[in-house]
């Protein structure tokens, strides 16, 4: 997984914790099929990040900004 692989390598004693899973709530997305090709065709969208570099980079922002 990119986010412990990321904090791994910016905290060495980070230690991944088991996902508590709990009933939906009212709002909650059960199944997601999203898809950005109607964005490119349309609007010309071209992502400039994919999901391992982008989480990478949201990870550095919060450990800056978050701890002391």
């Amino acid at each position: 997984m990119c986010v412990s692989r990321c904090l791994k390598a910016r905290r060495p004693g980070f230690q991944q914790q088991s996902a508590i899973y709990r009933d939906f709530r009212a709002g909650d997305i059960h199944h997601s099929n999203a898809d950005i090709s109607k964005a490119q065709k349309h609007v010309k969208y071209l992502p400039t990040h994919d999901i391992y570099q982008g989480m990478a980079e949201a990870i550095e922002w919060y450990i800056e900004r978050c701890t002391n």
